[in-house]
């Protein structure tokens, strides 16, 4: 059976006098990105408040810190890594199954950087989160060969915007605008953003 989780890319737009964005949010929605993470590292206690103010089969799915993809560039620098972990404590306390890397528009992943990619990735420990890239400076369908065969080989989901991508589709996973699918009698989980 499949599941469709509807929902977008933040809150804080979704305004309703007296009510908090988030509440008034889940009455609307089941599943968010939260995307403010991308820009600033919110407090554990911020991030409890916002798992309490949601029903609990609402679903969250976080952007990660831009730190990880665009100061370091997805190289395993004691910095990235610490931020990594940081998200991780975020996904866990969201039950976020998803962590969604963005890259910066111009950098282009060729072999160098799918090489950091892969020591990025064996120094740390995903548990059960999954992570969603989305390359911004390559169309999904002119991902670097090396660098779709890793994500196959490390279950990667492929992050796109189905208004930018012709041709979507590079993995059998994906991670997108507009909606969440769950197939529950694959197990396969592609979750989406608005």
């Amino acid at each position: 059976m499949t599941e469709y989780l509807i929902g977008t890319g933040g809150w804080a737009y979704f305004q309703i006098p007296g009510v908090h964005p988030l509440v008034a949010y889940s009455k609307a929605f089941n599943f968010v990105e939260v995307n403010s993470t991308f820009y600033e590292m919110p407090s554990l206690k911020e991030v409890e408040t916002w798992r309490k103010l949601v029903p609990q089969d609402f679903q969250f799915t976080v952007r990660a810190n831009r730190t990880i993809t665009h100061d370091y560039k997805l190289q395993p620098t004691e910095q990235a890594i610490q931020a990594f972990e940081k998200m991780k404590q975020i996904c866990a306390i969201l039950n976020a199954s998803i962590l969604h890397f963005q890259t910066p528009p111009k950098f282009i992943l060729q072999k160098d950087s799918v090489q950091n990619l892969k020591h990025f990735l064996s120094s740390i420990n995903l548990g059960k989160l999954q992570l969603a890239i989305e390359v911004r400076g390559t169309a999904p369908n002119k991902l670097p060969t090396e660098l779709v065969k890793t994500m196959q080989d490390m279950t990667l989901f492929t992050a796109l915007t189905f208004q930018r991508a012709k041709h979507p589709l590079t993995s059998p996973k994906y991670f997108t605008q507009g909606y969440s699918v769950r197939d529950n009698t694959t197990s396969t989980s592609q979750q989406t953003r608005n």
